[in-house]
């Protein structure tokens, strides 16, 4: 499985468990603290200090 992770500094973080393999969540990133994640079989989001809420691909690979 993977799971998302945020970061303070507004990037977003994947990891495989299976493979141990960590990668940042490419595109626009929040300008600070990530304060939380959700997430739904369609999609994931995050919300940030910065007052936006980005939506993370299903690939966990991008966000917008």
């Amino acid at each position: 499985g993977t799971f998302l992770a945020g970061a303070a500094d507004g990037r977003i973080v994947t990891y495989d468990l299976g493979s141990g393999d960590v990668e940042y969540v490419s595109g626009p990133t929040h300008s600070s603290i990530v304060t939380g994640l959700a997430s739904t079989a369609e999609y994931s989001v995050s919300v940030g200090i910065d007052d936006t809420l980005k939506e993370i691909s299903v690939d966990g690979k991008s966000m917008t």
